[in-house]
């Protein structure tokens, strides 16, 4: 397997285009969602593609770990991995001649998470998989760049943003924070609905969606959905969305909860399979496990 993943000669970037035709012959949907999320893989040495201290999901903390970016398709049918992508920090496309010993090729350029998602979903866009929605956290909900991509190709986001975001109510001219906002909404509005099972029976959450104008952004008015659990009403989850004006918050809530299914595949495959013990190092190897 090392001399597969290291020196032998083959096109992973093909062999994962024929993995993403197989699983959409088998999930295929109109209006299937594509999730973009990230996985943390410890390492002890400083020689791994990549390697950095960084934040690892995974542990929850800063870690010298790898990062993979990585782009799930969830459908009524079932969900699976189609893409992923190394993350190389600055610091590692600033010094050449690590890259080299890692095989890493001389014109992999610096990109952010967020530039390399959108290099996923461009590819994506360019095979025609069918998928109206995209979905992510907050590090992708941030990214001016990001949700403008995915509205130029005329594609639906519900991506989640921090909460220190101004907005402007489209029912209030003035430009205020999104707690404030939430302060004025009224209770008897929020409206529960349940999407998941988890181990002590059903999960609830409550959910409000506004229109609003997102500040110093360029696309204009948009939705803005809240999330908050019934135990802990004063913790919100925000969302924003470019979906069409008439979008019921049922969709808001089942397009915001995909995420779950892909987390629970990244789960399994670093417990069941391996991924989190792989032992790799250079460029090629660490993307194609």
């Amino acid at each position: 397997m090392q001399r597969v993943l290291n020196e032998a000669l083959w096109d992973a970037a093909a062999v994962r285009r024929q993995l993403r035709r197989a699983i959409i012959q088998q999930l295929g949907y109109e209006s299937g969602i594509g999730v973009i999320d990230e996985s943390g893989f410890v390492k002890w040495g400083d020689k791994s593609a990549g390697v950095g201290h960084q934040y690892c999901g995974r542990v929850g903390k800063v870690e010298n770990c790898q990062v993979g970016v990585y782009w799930g398709y969830v459908a009524p049918t079932g969900a699976a991995f189609l893409d992923c992508r190394l993350y190389l920090p600055q610091a590692w496309c600033d010094d050449r001649a690590r890259c080299q010993a890692a095989k890493i090729p001389d014109d992999v350029p610096f990109q952010t998470k967020p530039q390399i998602a959108q290099a996923i979903l461009k590819q994506a866009w360019a095979e025609d998989v069918p998928m109206q929605r995209g979905v992510g956290d907050t590090l992708y909900g941030n990214s001016p760049g990001l949700r403008e991509a995915i509205h130029h190709h005329q594609r639906y986001y519900v991506l989640a943003i921090g909460a220190p975001h101004q907005v402007m109510p489209a029912d209030h001219r003035q430009i205020i924070s999104l707690h404030t906002l939430v302060s004025r909404l009224a209770e008897t509005d929020w409206e529960r609905l349940c999407f998941r099972v988890g181990a002590k029976g059903l999960i609830w959450y409550e959910w409000q969606a506004v229109r609003i104008t997102l500040a110093n952004d360029t696309i204009g008015e948009q939705w803005l959905l809240m999330q908050r659990p019934l135990d802990e009403k004063s913790t919100y989850i925000f969302w924003l969305s470019n979906a069409p004006v008439d979008t019921p918050i049922v969709t808001f809530a089942a397009v915001a909860l995909a995420r779950h299914p892909l987390e629970h595949l990244l789960e399994e495959a670093e417990g069941q399979v391996g991924m989190a013990d792989y032992e790799v190092r250079l460029g090629m190897a660490g993307t194609s496990r």
